[in-house]
């Protein structure tokens, strides 16, 4: 299959980013997390999107920040990390650019968000990984949330691209925490809930909406799948799919991964 272009990736990310419900449990998980940190704390943010979620963080958290650094390889999305950040009265430093293995920064880091980020660094998570922690101070945590094994957006992975090469989101929390066990990199997990409303997803006047979601999901132009394995992907959506007192949903289960750098 042919990967869509970064571009097109963002327009499709933008309709699972207006749907999804995992951001404010993700919000509560690293709110709790961090209790411990000190006033003026440090914070990297790899793959730091569109900065709302760290700009919520920020709002919320007990203790102070001091230092607020972020690297985000998509332009788009740095114009409005600039716009929500705009306000913190810290110390900050926004980078365009990809974060890589040889990434280097001046200074060790209290905290490490990656969010969703870690999909782009397939296939050479482990040194992108390895490379994360080294940026940690003593003490230091690097806190990765990415798609566990029974998200709908893996689970459509698996039986369409599933005899594919490791590709960004062909990759769960599974593969990252047997990359760390193989590392002896000591972390815990954590599963958190996460929605996606599709309430009005499966109307008829809405197929370009789903099909462009499933195109996010698979990482390739729905449009180029067969007729009868884009519907397929259209009923496996349906099928995994729940009523709740809330209307319709999509299950988004999140993974939270801990790790803190012993001092």
């Amino acid at each position: 299959m042919k990967n869509i272009s970064y571009k097109r990736y963002i327009e499709t990310f933008h309709i699972l980013e207006g749907r999804s419900e995992e951001y404010g449990y993700q919000l509560k998980h690293l709110l709790k997390e961090t209790e411990n940190l000190q006033d003026g704390f440090s914070i990297l943010d790899i793959g730091a999107g569109t900065g709302q979620f760290a700009r919520s963080f920020i709002e919320k958290s007990k203790v102070k920040t001091g230092l607020y650094v972020a690297i985000e390889p998509s332009k788009e999305h740095i114009k409005s990390l600039k716009k929500n950040i705009a306000s913190f009265a810290g110390e900050k430093n926004i980078t365009w650019g990809k974060f890589t293995p040889k990434t280097t920064f001046k200074n060790k880091f209290d905290l490490i968000i990656m969010s969703h980020s870690i999909y782009w660094f397939v296939p050479n998570i482990n040194e992108h990984l390895l490379n994360a922690v080294r940026h940690l101070s003593k003490g230091g945590r690097l806190i990765i949330y990415m798609q566990t094994f029974a998200s709908f957006c893996y689970i459509l992975n698996v039986f369409l691209r599933g005899a594919d090469p490791i590709y960004p989101h062909r990759i769960s929390s599974r593969e990252v925490t047997k990359i760390l066990n193989e590392h002896k990199i000591d972390h815990d997990i954590s599963y958190l809930p996460g929605t996606l409303i599709a309430d009005g997803l499966f109307l008829p006047k809405n197929k370009k909406l789903l099909d462009d979601l499933i195109s996010f999901c698979i990482f390739t132009e729905a449009d180029d799948l067969s007729n009868s394995n884009l519907k397929f992907a259209e009923d496996l959506c349906k099928l995994l799919s729940y009523k709740t007192n809330a209307g319709l949903k999509l299950n988004l289960s999140i993974a939270a991964i801990a790790i803190t750098k012993k001092g």
